[in-house]
């Protein structure tokens, strides 16, 4: 039996590739929206890897930078919103000068944004037709903020990523216990690098609802898997976090080393002992 899926609009077809349309003599004219569109994607990703080389370092992606020469020294004391220092310490061996290992990481985040663009695309998929889906997408990346900073290194490209990926599973097809799993796993990721995942609550909150009022529904099962989201969301987290805590140094109590962290956030008194690291200037200012 064919999965259902949810929200699909009426001109889908399940299992149609996303250029099933290219070549089709009686929608020519669709055809070439369509090539034009994904050619201004093309465009938009195209110059965004421009900016990765052109626009100045932010100072806060030189804070974030810097946790990361902290967790090398041992310095690093919070494990609280610092998971991404494990997932880019490679950048340090990139190159000897910060700004090209920052420029390095800067490509990865392109890809999650790319990535993220894509899901955006797929999901919009379901709910209307092919030049619609990817209008979506081409907006969501030349949004002004997108756009412009998508690309630089923060936990909101990787976090964006992994829970649009979470969205699509979530929606896609009949929901199963892998699905849900995959689900919690991924949004436990994104909790874990960062707090302000909670904001995708209400799409995961309107998705749960198209669930629990589609077809054939056995909703019992159903409200398991919905709880099953959550329960592996918060056990990847405390694992997560857990762990990256093992490794670091004994230090403050948590709670009083968040309360600094934001309160040096917030007065900017700590973005200048990051700019030690530069190994040249960088006079560039987009």
């Amino acid at each position: 039996m064919a999965e259902k899926q949810i929200g699909m609009g009426a001109d889908f077809h399940p299992g149609g590739h996303l250029f099933a349309t290219i070549g089709d003599p009686a929608t020519g004219a669709r055809v070439d929206r369509t090539r034009f569109i994904f050619a201004t994607l093309l465009l938009v990703i195209a110059c965004q890897f421009w900016l990765i080389f052109e626009k100045a370092i932010n100072w806060d992606e030189f804070l974030h930078f810097g946790q990361i020469y902290e967790l090398a020294d041992g310095r690093l004391g919070s494990s609280i919103q610092t998971l991404p220092t494990r997932l880019f310490g490679w950048a340090t061996l990139v190159s000897q000068d910060v700004v090209t290992q920052i420029q390095a990481i800067r490509i990865v985040m392109l890809a999650c944004a790319v990535f993220t663009a894509a899901s955006v695309i797929a999901f919009a998929r379901r709910l209307a037709g092919l030049e619609i889906a990817l209008i979506c997408g081409l907006v969501y990346l030349t949004a002004g903020f997108v756009f412009t900073n998508a690309f630089t290194f923060r936990t909101d490209p990787v976090v964006a990523a992994a829970l649009m990926a979470a969205l699509c599973v979530f929606a896609f097809g009949q929901l199963t216990w892998m699905r849900a799993a995959l689900v919690g796993i991924l949004v436990g990721l994104a909790g874990a690098l960062t707090i302000k995942s909670i904001f995708y609550l209400p799409c995961f909150a309107a998705i749960a609802w198209l669930h629990w009022h589609g077809p054939d529904v056995r909703r019992m099962k159903l409200f398991i898997l919905f709880c099953t989201v959550p329960a592996v969301s918060l056990a990847v987290f405390i694992l997560l976090i857990g762990l990256h805590g093992a490794g670091l140094p004994a230090s403050e109590p948590q709670a009083s080393n968040l309360g600094r962290s934001v309160g040096n956030f917030l007065h900017f008194s700590n973005s200048s002992r990051y700019v030690m690291y530069l190994q040249k200037p960088y006079s560039r200012r987009w």
